[in-house]
């Protein structure tokens, strides 16, 4: 499992986060690609409010691509493929009217 604590930003209030939270737990549920990770859960204690996400085994895709912690580096292959994966991810969520604005290197 891999989780995701959400944390309000400077001007917002815990009302406006939960609404937000409640608003990006309904997506998620919605959104099934096999090229998203998909959300298996998620947590609501008082003012801890944190998205569980199912576990993607071999470590984080920087990671591998800076070869850190003694990972052997990915073929130019592998690489393509994975790109080409999450546009694919991509493409699904834009196809369905959404917006990652988060999408990390």
């Amino acid at each position: 499992m891999a989780n995701e604590k959400l944390n309000p930003m400077d001007d917002s209030s815990l009302e406006d986060l939960r609404t937000q939270f409640n608003q990006e737990i309904q997506t998620l549920r919605s959104l099934k690609h096999e090229n998203l990770v998909s959300m298996v859960g998620f947590s609501s204690d008082g003012e801890h409010l944190c998205l569980v996400y199912e576990f993607m085994p071999g470590g984080s895709l920087l990671e591998r691509l800076a070869c850190a912690d003694g990972a052997s580096a990915l073929s130019w292959l592998s690489r393509c493929c994975i790109s080409a994966g999450a546009a694919r991810g991509l493409q699904y969520l834009h196809q369905n009217n959404h917006i990652h604005r988060d999408v990390k290197r």
